[in-house]
């Protein structure tokens, strides 16, 4: 017989932590006392009663066998015991919060793979904020979806793992944020005035807002972007007077929001073409221009 120390009971066998002092003592009553050897995966490791592997690793998991011999009685038995060494995964719990059903949604994601056995994870909410009840426990990887507009802004969830080799309590959090403010949008000349650049932006949620450029008649321009959307296009007076509008979605708003803007051409307000002075005397010139975006360069010339 054999018993093995920390007693640990699997399916298979015994188990044992990574990094853990496991002793295992052989038992084979006789008279005289039997001598003893160890096998490790049928190669012989120790000899005595007793063998001690301090500091166990993974690569230590397998069948031990203790042969119990008695060479006055020329009589002998053996017992084998499978050992599984249980490891955790490389480094921590990883988390994140991924939009879902077109930005509708929230999906919670969490991931801790590796080790033996693969870690249990779930996901629960934790306050302030938080709502619902815990979800059932899933294995290396865990995921969650939630209805955005149903959850308050600033929740926060944990993902918490399990592990049989888990001696502190192991966890990671995410906190699902809106965006703060509205979007906002601007436009900028660029490239001595040849080209116009429309920029919007909305950052600081979590996940992140999703934006899209349309014209005032609806019809979408470019391709949508998170966190800013930058449209560029080639500078013509055509379009003079056209509104442009960038929308955006997030999941912890029901409604999209949006910022819009108005292209408008320079048109120079002169009262008169001509002016008289004296010689010798001061004189100022005043050019004014009607509302125009984005804002013009003026440049004077004489002759």
């Amino acid at each position: 017989m054999i018993n093995i120390t920390p007693y640990a009971v699997t399916e298979r066998g015994f188990s044992a932590v990574e990094l853990e002092t496991v002793s295992l003592l052989c038992q084979a009553p006789s008279n005289p006392p039997s001598q003893y050897v160890w096998f490790y995966n049928n190669s012989q490791v120790s000899a005595g009663q007793q063998f001690t592997i301090s500091r166990i690793l993974r690569m230590h998991t397998g069948y031990y066998t203790c042969l119990a011999q008695n060479s006055y009685l020329n009589t002998r038995t053996k017992a084998t015991v499978t050992l599984t060494v249980y490891y955790l995964p490389d480094s921590s719990p990883t988390c994140a919060v991924l939009p879902a059903s077109n930005y509708t949604g929230l999906l919670l994601w969490c991931s801790w793979e590796g080790g033996s056995p693969a870690a249990e994870l779930r996901w629960t909410p934790s306050a302030p904020g938080g709502t619902g009840g815990e979800a059932e426990p899933t294995l290396s990887n865990a995921t969650q979806i939630r209805a955005g507009a149903q959850t308050p802004d600033n929740s926060t969830f944990s993902c918490r793992a399990t592990h049989p080799a888990l001696r502190a309590a192991a966890q990671c959090n995410v906190t699902v944020v809106l965006p703060p403010g509205e979007p906002r949008c601007f436009a900028v000349a660029t490239r001595n005035n040849e080209y116009l650049m429309l920029s919007c932006a909305w950052e600081g949620g979590a996940p992140r807002a999703l934006l899209w450029w349309a014209a005032g008649d609806g019809a979408v321009l470019g391709s949508s972007e998170e966190n800013a959307n930058i449209l560029v296009f080639k500078s013509s007076g055509t379009y003079s007077g056209k509104e442009f509008v960038c929308r955006a979605k997030h999941p912890l708003s029901a409604a999209s929001r949006q910022c819009q803007l108005k292209l408008e051409a320079p048109v120079l307000v002169t009262q008169r073409s001509v002016v008289s002075v004296y010689e010798g005397s001061d004189v100022q010139l005043t050019c004014v221009l009607k509302a125009t975006y984005p804002a013009s360069e003026i440049t004077w010339y004489n002759n």
